[in-house]
C-alpha cells in the first residue's frame, strides 16, 4: 500500500517506521534482561529419583527409626555379603529366601513353571507400579521360587521373563498379607522339518519354508539346507500356516499346530511344475511366428497366454497335472485338448491352417 502511494504522501509513513525501530529493539532489549534476572532468581527444584509410593515407604520408614534408611532401595532384593575368596550371590539364586524386612514393605513370593508343571530356573520377576516404575526384581532358584517385596499395598504388575520363553505379566493387588503369586511361561517350541520331492522323496535345497499367523502376517521364514531340513526357532504355541515353494515345483500351504506338548515336526513333499512346449506351425508345416497361444484349464480358466517367436516355439511352465485346452490363433484358431501328467509335455506342435 505504502509503494503504491504518492511518493510525498509515503514518505511520512516510511520515515516514522525507520525512526521507530531502536525504539523497539531498545524494549526487546529490556524484556530480554527482566526475564533473564526473574530466571536466575527462580529457586530450582530438583526432579525427584523414586516413585511415590517408594517416597511413602521411605518416609514411614524414617518416621519409625528416626534416621533415614541406610540399607538398600525400597523394592530392590539385597545381596547377601559373600564369604572371603567366594562369589556374592542374590538371596533369590538358590532356594527364594524373602529379602530384609523393610518398615511399610509387603512380601510377594511364587513359583515360575512351565506348561508342564516343571520350575524354571533363573527366570526373572520385575515387579513394577502402574506408572511403570521399577520396584522390584528376583531371579528364581532351582525350584523354581522367587521372593521380593512391595513397597506398601497397592496395585502392581508383575512381569515374568526367562530365555527362550515368551514373558508374561499379571495384575498383582497387595494388601497387608503376603502375596503368593504363581506364573506360567509358554516355552519357544519351534517347527522344524523337511522338503523332498512327492515323486521319488530327495531333497530340496533352498527350498523356501514361510509361517503365517492367523492374521496372515509372517513370522518366520528360511530356506532348506542341503539335506531339505529346515528349522524356525521363532514359533511359539498356536496355529500357523506354513506355505512352501521351491523352483520347479508347485508350492503348497498346509496348516500346522504347535501344542507344546513336544518338538513339533512337520514333512513337506512338493510335486513336480509340469511343462508344455511345442511349435505352431503354418500350413505346409514350416513355424508360425506372432501366434497367439491361449492355454485354458478344465473349468475354462485361462492359465496364460504366450506369443510365438520367429521359431515358432511357445511354453507354458509351472502347470499342475490335469486337463488343459491350448487354443492357437495367427490363421483360423484352433482349440486342442491335451492332459499333463508330472512330468509334462515337451512336443506339444499346434497345426493351423486356412480352412474355416
Amino acid at each position: 500500500f505504502i509503494q503504491k502511494l504518492d511518493p510525498r504522501l509515503a514518505e511520512p509513513f516510511k520515515q516514522g517506521f525507520a525512526n521507530s525501530m531502536h525504539v523497539v529493539f531498545l524494549l526487546g532489549a529490556i524484556v530480554v534482561a527482566v526475564a533473564f534476572l526473574v530466571v536466575f532468581f527462580i529457586k530450582e527444584v530438583p526432579l525427584r529419583q523414586i516413585s511415590g509410593l517408594e517416597a511413602r515407604a521411605a518416609e514411614a520408614a524414617g518416621a519409625d527409626s528416626g534416621a533415614a534408611p541406610q540399607d538398600a532401595p525400597v523394592g530392590t532384593v539385597p545381596v547377601e555379603t559373600a564369604p572371603a575368596g567366594t562369589q556374592a550371590v542374590p538371596a533369590a539364586a538358590a532356594t527364594a529366601v524373602l529379602p530384609e524386612a523393610a518398615a511399610g514393605t509387603v512380601p510377594i513370593q511364587g513359583q515360575v513353571r512351565d506348561l508342564g508343571g516343571s520350575p524354571i530356573r533363573d527366570a526373572v520377576v520385575t515387579l513394577i507400579d502402574i506408572a511403570g516404575h521399577q520396584l522390584a526384581r528376583a531371579a528364581t532358584g532351582a525350584d523354581g521360587r522367587y521372593a521380593l517385596r512391595a513397597p506398601g499395598g497397592g496395585t502392581y504388575v508383575l512381569i515374568g521373563s526367562a530365555e527362550g520363553r515368551q514373558p508374561q505379566a499379571a495384575t498383582a493387588l497387595v494388601g497387608d498379607a503376603p502375596v503368593d503369586h504363581d506364573m506360567v511361561l509358554t516355552g519357544s517350541v519351534g517347527l522344524s522339518g523337511r522338503v523332498g520331492r512327492v515323486s521319488d522323496g530327495e531333497p530340496l535345497p533352498g527350498a523356501l519354508v514361510v509361517a503365517t499367523d492367523v492374521r496372515g502376517e509372517v513370522v518366520a521364514s528360511e530356506k532348506a539346507g542341503e539335506d531339505g531340513s529346515f528349522h524356525l526357532a521363532d514359533l511359539v504355541i498356536g496355529s500357523y500356516t506354513l506355505a512352501v515353494s521351491a523352483a520347479g515345483h508347485r508350492p503348497t500351504a498346509l496348516p500346522v499346530e504347535i501344542t507344546g506338548a513336544g518338538p513339533a515336526r512337520q514333512e513337506v513333499l512338493l510335486e513336480a511344475a509340469a511343462v508344455l512346449h511345442g511349435t505352431v506351425r503354418r500350413p505346409g508345416g514350416r513355424p508360425l511366428d506372432d501366434a497367439r497361444v491361449t492355454l485354458l484349464d478344465a473349468a475354462g480358466n485361462v492359465v496364460g497366454t504366450a506369443m510365438t517367436g520367429p521359431d515358432g516355439e511357445y511354453d507354458f511352465t509351472d502347470l499342475s497335472s490335469g486337463q488343459y485346452t491350448v487354443i492357437a490363433s495367427g490363421y483360423t484358431p484352433v482349440a486342442t485338448p491335451v492332459r499333463l501328467e508330472a512330468a509334462g509335455l515337451e512336443d506339444f506342435d499346434v497345426h493351423l491352417d486356412h480352412s474355416e
